[in-house]
């Protein structure tokens, strides 16, 4: 007896009834039945395309063609041929497979293809392009429509936007909380602090999700995309010329200025990292095997699932220590250095003071470059290709000078902030007593990374593991000491050659 496959396919079952596919079965069996042949299997795939728009995987089709080669039937039998596929390269598979198993093609309403001479062929090719060209003038009237409802600032479907309600009215307070958002993360603040920020507030996605956190690449497209600008979009450009979509939550030019924020390289380092937010993240190395203490958090203990910053040898951790420990006694190495030291000695090279004043006058001049850039795209002037295309370029070239000037103002960081402050020598006890607290407060005023700068001038520090008497060991460039500290803090300081 003649085994047949039924192939069951629908393109769109929105509600997910399968009532397409249960009326194709009906048919397909109907016919089985009529030619006498045993049904092997019935495949189905439900609300899913045959096109080559379609991206979607068909599992029922891929199972059905595998199973044709282990020879478990012999007729493949289907509604119609725009059923099985849309794609003429998906043809010449089922020709190949007929070719080498001999099972035929079927269906109820195009007729059974005779693949075993050229005429027959020809006629399931001209067949298959006209299955595939009505699906691309589909796609084709369909794109068209999307981007007249745009053009018109029409709704294009989907869920209920996070800040504004279906007819495009702000929906308070998420409409104020996406602006503060937005304006926030310009300023400086971190996607993460306004998904928590949101949490806190009740304010869920709109979504299926319930909170913003831990993931925060839903707030990211919440606070970035053009609706909040009013602006519609259509296949992922917008349309700046399209009626306005909503009452918008910012101006364009405070979107793009977040934009172009969110963009900055200058942002992230280490590879593409965020940028440091502990003080010493990867200042301090491992006694033990040489790797950068990075950042990282620790569980008090067994009993206490409370967790505490610590710096952590990566990538084996050997080394972790409290953040709070290594943070203090480094400050109170760094506070003496800056105060008794002779700094000069660590930046006294005239040819890095002239390359130190021409590297910040080169920054100076690309960071004005980079405005005007942002000021010619902001006004229409420049496409955004163009203007991500010349930011780049420049990027680069910022890049290699913010490295040089690294390198140099490690060095000069600490006498520099030393000499603008203070003056170095004939201070009294009772005076540098007091100039100890000035400075320690000027110096926990400045921004992280200027006191990142200093530290790395003035000291390297090794933290070895263990409870062990030189458990962190600082060495101070300017004044050659090395500062031992041990398990319990206990300082001792010993003069040492570098």
């Amino acid at each position: 007896m003649t085994r047949v496959a039924i192939y069951l396919r629908i393109s769109d079952d929105r509600r997910g009834l399968e009532e397409g596919v249960d009326r194709q079965r009906e048919d397909c069996l109907r016919r089985a039945s009529i030619e006498g042949w045993d049904t092997a299997h019935v495949y189905s795939d439900n609300d899913v395309g045959a096109s080559t728009h379609s991206k979607k995987p068909r599992p029922g089709y891929a199972s059905m063609l595998a199973a044709a080669r282990r020879g478990e039937f012999s007729v493949i039998l289907a509604y119609s041929n725009s059923r099985l596929t849309r794609r003429t390269r998906e043809l010449d598979d089922l020709i190949d497979l007929y070719k080498d198993t001999g099972v035929r093609i079927c269906t109820i309403v195009s007729g059974d293809d005779d693949l075993d001479t050229a005429d027959g062929r020809m006629v399931a090719h001209i067949k298959a392009s006209v299955d595939a060209a009505e699906a691309e003038r589909t796609a084709e009237r369909v794109t068209r429509a999307a981007r007249q409802r745009a053009e018109r600032g029409g709704n294009h479907g989907g869920y209920r936007p996070f800040g504004w309600n279906l007819d495009g009215t702000p929906r308070e307070p998420e409409f104020s909380a996406l602006r503060d958002g937005i304006l926030a993360v310009t300023r400086g603040a971190s996607i993460r602090s306004v998904a928590k920020a949101w949490d806190a507030a009740g304010l869920p996605p709109t979504g299926t999700a319930k909170l913003w956190t831990p993931s925060i690449t839903s707030t990211r497209n919440a606070l970035t995309r053009w609706r909040n600008a009013g602006i519609r979009v259509h296949r992922g450009q917008p349309l700046f010329d399209a009626p306005q979509l909503c009452e918008p939550a910012v101006t364009r030019d405070e979107l793009e200025e977040l934009l172009h924020h969110l963009d900055d390289r200058r942002r992230r380092t280490n590879g593409g990292r965020v940028a440091q937010s502990a003080l010493l993240g990867s200042l301090a190395d491992c006694g033990h095997c040489g790797a950068p203490l990075r950042a990282s958090t620790h569980e008090i203990s067994q009993f206490n699932p409370n967790r505490v910053g610590t710096y952590r040898c990566s990538p084996r951790g050997c080394v972790t220590i409290r953040r709070a420990s290594l943070d203090e006694a480094v400050i109170e190495v760094v506070l003496a250095e800056l105060l008794s030291a002779d700094l000069t000695v660590l930046a006294d090279s005239a040819e890095d003071r002239a390359r130190l004043v021409w590297l910040r006058a080169q920054l100076a001049e690309l960071a004005a470059r980079e405005a005007g850039m942002a000021a010619d795209y902001g006004a229409g002037e420049m496409s955004r290709a163009a203007w991500k295309a010349a930011d780049a370029a420049l990027q680069v070239k910022k890049t290699e000078a913010e490295l040089s000037l690294r390198e140099i103002s490690d060095r000069f960081a600490p006498a520099e902030f030393a000499s603008r402050e203070r003056e170095l020598l004939e201070l009294s006890d009772v005076e540098r007593d007091r100039e100890a607290k000035d400075v320690l407060e000027r110096f926990d005023d400045l921004e992280l990374h200027r006191r990142r700068e200093i530290i790395r001038g003035l000291v390297t520090i090794t933290v070895n593991p263990g409870r062990v008497d030189d458990r962190i060991v600082i060495f101070a460039r300017a004044s050659k000491t090395h500062i031992t500290l041990g398990w319990n803090p206990e300082v001792r300081f010993v003069d040492a050659a570098p």
